[in-house]
Order: C-alpha cells, then structure tokens, then sequence
C-alpha cells in the first residue's frame, strides 16, 4: 500500500534531504513562526519501520515536496484486524475498577486503642466499608447478619478467644468461605503456625505494618 502526501510550500534542498528525518532538526524552519519540536518525522519513521515499510521523500524546487509511506499488505491486514478487535472491545460494557467497588470488612477487636488504629487505618480507603465489634458476641452477629467480604479477628480476646470465633466461623454455611485474617500481638514462630492450621486465611502481627497489611487487604478482596 502507497501513502503519498504533498505540498507546494518551499522545496527542500537535496543536499539536506539527509537532515530531514534526524531528531530536533526541522532545517531552518525554527526561523519561521511555525513552532514545533522537530520529532515528528522521526517518529514516524520510526512507527512505519516497525510495521515493516517505509518512509522518505522526493523535493522538487519550484514544485514542492512529496512524502511517502509504503506499507506491505499483510502488515495493513494485521493492523486493521487489531483496531477491529479493540473496537469491539470498546463497545462492550467495561467491568467497574477494583476501587469502585464497596466492599465489607469486618473487625473484631477487643483492645479500643488496636480498633482506632485500623479503623484510622481503612478509614481512608474509599472501596473499604468497615464494621467494628468489640467483642466475640458483637462479631458474630454482624457476621451472621452482614455477610462481610472479609473478617480481621483479634486472637485474645475476654470470654470467647479468635480460635473459638474462628471455629464458628468455619460452621457457618454462609461463613465458612469466608477470608479471615488474624490480627494478633502473638507473633512467635508457633503462634504463625498454630494459626494457619487452625485455617485462618492469613496472620498479620502487631505492631501493624500498614503497607503490608493493605496490600494483603487488597488481594483478597480481589480473590472475591
């Protein structure tokens, strides 16, 4: 395929024909009152080789100057097929951004000064909808009755301990699929362990490191 493009503007010198398609070289153009960068040329090019043609031009003086790109067929047919694609990609309805989505978390936490502090934490998450429980009773019911995407349990707790709420959980029909993170200062080598065969999803130690913490927050969340 032949692209030809032409003007009757100033011819171009053939001694400087070379200079044309260098970067940031626009001849003597930057003389003028046309602005520009001089680039232009030379990304076209460059975008043109990449599709296996090519592109130059032929200056004549008193006539102007033509420029003309050359593609193969077949780079056409590919390229053609591509946009089709992506139209069509375009007028499908785009699933909503992992942000845009609410979703409910659950934290049961008995100490109020570790409650504030995530609640601080998630406050500024605009896709986090957080429920608090300060105690194993309170958290269950709102489990039970809120269903929440995600549950933060607390191990010690007064009464009902995180192990004893977590083997709720697991019995639960509408509960027991449900990710929950362990939030605990117990943060021994056996203490990990112990959790993790108990089936908490993760276990997350205190002090808190946010950055991680969010992040683990997000991808299951994201699992959902």
């Amino acid at each position: 395929m032949l692209i030809l493009v032409t003007d009757t503007g100033n011819c171009i010198p053939a001694a400087r024909l070379g200079e044309l398609f260098k970067p940031f070289n626009r001849l003597d153009a930057e003389n003028g009152d046309i602005e520009g960068t001089g680039i232009g040329l030379t990304i076209t090019r460059r975008i043109v080789e990449l599709m296996g043609g090519v592109v130059d031009v032929v200056s004549e003086e008193g006539v102007g100057s033509t420029f003309w790109i050359e593609l193969p067929i077949d780079t056409m047919h590919e390229y053609t097929s591509d946009a089709q694609e992506g139209l069509e990609v375009d007028n499908t309805m785009p699933s909503p951004d992992f942000e845009e989505v609410q979703h409910t978390v659950l934290y049961i936490e008995d100490n109020p000064a570790n409650l504030k502090l995530v609640t601080n934490i998630l406050k500024r998450r605009k896709h986090i909808h957080l429920l608090t429980a300060q105690t194993a009773k309170q958290g269950i019911e709102l489990a039970t009755s809120r269903h929440p995407a995600l549950i933060l349990l607390d191990i010690n707790m007064a009464g009902m301990d995180g192990y004893q709420v977590l083997e709720f959980f697991k019995s639960d029909a509408y509960l027991q699929n449900t990710p929950v993170i362990a939030v605990t200062a117990n943060a021994m080598a056996s203490d990990i362990e112990h959790g993790v065969a108990a089936g908490f999803t993760d276990y997350v130690t205190k002090p808190i490191d946010i950055a991680r913490f969010n992040e683990l927050i997000d991808k299951l969340l994201r699992q959902i």
